[in-house]
């Protein structure tokens, strides 16, 4: 079975043209993304696999073949889940504080 991440609940997000800054209201930090991890947070709205995730960057970026884009999305993703900003989905729930 593959695994799916989401967004953590209750993280606050804007977007500055391509990039994004996360705000986690329970830790009281910010983290800025850049363009392409700014682009995987938005299709971590709803659950998402790294292969989906990667398939989606080599649709939407040029140039990007899928090799480098599931190195982008396993970096992404391990720096978010260490953060606790994103979750394996169905752990949506856990205490984070």
């Amino acid at each position: 079975m593959t695994e799916l991440y989401q967004q953590r609940p209750g993280i606050e997000t804007a977007t500055l043209q391509t990039d994004a800054v996360l705000f986690d209201e329970t830790t009281n930090r910010f983290c800025v993304l850049n363009s392409t991890g700014s682009f995987i947070w938005s299709k971590l709205e709803t659950p998402t696999s790294v292969a989906g995730l990667a398939h989606a960057i080599v649709n939407n970026f040029r140039n990007v073949t899928i090799d480098t884009a599931l190195k982008d999305v396993e970096s992404t993703l391990e720096q978010l889940e260490s953060l606790t900003l994103a979750v394996p989905a169905g752990q949506e729930g856990l205490n984070h504080a």
